[in-house]
């Protein structure tokens, strides 16, 4: 008889047991979903957002398109063609470098970033604009996360710029390999930090 209650009580543990384990997981799954729920919900904020102002501003946001099929190298002109005395453009991508100006503003250098990005372009493209001291300020301020060999902020940012000349760098790597540097000079008319949010 104590055997017999020994067995029925151990699998009436055993019951409780996978019972709890089953709703834990339930738990862990509803709080996944939410948390999903809630990205997503970020995710489609900061795109409409970026939508909103590239309406605003008319800008070019579907250049990266020309290149898709391009090939390693592309040329200034061909930058010079889409980018300059044009309409603005959007780059998406992460503030690399800030240095003072004067008084109201910066100097901030963007690279494109090949993460937030769906595009690959083999290029490094990069803005060097005069940016608005007290937008820039209130960005670090909101959003700053020094992260080693990161760049300022942890996450990208979606750049609105009015870009009036290309300049064009070439390095070599160790094995003398020639990597591409293009860099958009002009002034910063809008920035939205994006965070994490991929397009």
């Amino acid at each position: 008889m104590k055997g017999l209650i020994k067995v029925i009580i151990g699998v009436v543990l055993m019951v409780i047991g996978i019972l709890y384990f089953l709703d834990r997981s339930d738990q862990q799954k509803k709080r996944s979903e939410a948390y999903q729920v809630r990205i997503d919900s970020i995710s489609n904020t900061v795109k409409l957002s970026i939508e909103s102002r590239v309406k605003y501003y008319n800008a070019i946001d579907d250049w990266e398109k020309e290149f898709v099929n391009h090939g390693v190298s592309i040329f200034t002109y061909e930058l010079e063609e889409l980018w300059v005395n044009k309409r603005p453009i959007l780059l998406l991508g992460n503030i690399k470098d800030i240095s003072n100006n004067n008084d109201s503003t910066y100097l901030v250098l963007f690279e494109r970033s090949i993460i937030f990005n769906e595009t690959i372009i083999y290029e490094k493209l990069q803005f060097l604009l005069e940016c608005d001291r007290l937008r820039i300020d209130t960005l670090i301020e909101n959003h700053r996360i020094i992260i080693e060999d990161e760049g300022l902020l942890r996450g990208g940012v979606a750049v609105i710029a009015n870009i009036s000349k290309i300049v064009s760098e070439r390095e070599y790597d160790k094995e003398t390999t020639i990597l591409g540097c293009k860099t958009g000079v002009g002034t910063c008319l809008d920035i939205i930090y994006t965070g994490d949010v991929r397009f």
